[in-house]
């Protein structure tokens, strides 16, 4: 092996963790937020049920608003890092050889999933729906999404229950 390609492997390994490390990274994050997310959702309800401080289950929405924009905005963050360092390895492994294809986006995955469910007779709902190849950390950030919604329907709900 040339020394050229040799470098180009040790380039590929240092993209390949730092990505691995950002996507750890990103499900950490998102973690910490959901867990937060569902707590504040518990202490509303226990406040907001027993009637016990108006004041706190109101402050209990904002911050919860708050928390779920900012793991909205951390997930997004985060997503860009880890497509960055993606996009650095399919970069160095054109150089390294121009058929690996670890991180094409071709349909070559696709392909290699859809042979394999033919082959094994899976074909049904779950196999389009696995074919359609969804983003599991863009998931991530439309759960939060939905809490920054889940949030701002609750403040909703409070202000009108208690002018009506």
């Amino acid at each position: 092996m040339n020394s050229e390609k040799k470098d180009y492997f040790e380039l590929y390994k240092i993209a390949l963790d730092t990505r691995n490390f950002e996507i750890e990274l990103f499900w950490k994050r998102s973690n910490y937020f959901l867990v937060l997310n569902s707590l504040l959702a518990a202490a509303f309800i226990r406040f907001y049920a027993t009637k016990e401080s108006l004041f706190l289950s109101c402050l209990l929405i904002v911050f919860g608003f708050v928390a779920s924009f900012l793991w909205f905005r951390v997930n997004l963050g985060s997503k860009f890092w880890q497509t960055r360092w993606e996009e650095k390895l399919l970069q160095i492994e054109k150089k390294i050889d121009s058929d690996l294809k670890f991180f094409n986006t071709s349909n070559e995955p696709k392909q290699d999933v859809k042979n394999n469910f033919e082959r094994a007779k899976k074909e049904n709902l779950f196999t389009y729906l696995i074919l359609t190849k969804p983003s599991v950390s863009n998931q991530m950030i439309y759960l939060s999404l939905v809490f920054i919604l889940f949030w701002m329907s609750l403040f909703g709900y409070v202000l009108c229950n208690k002018i009506i």
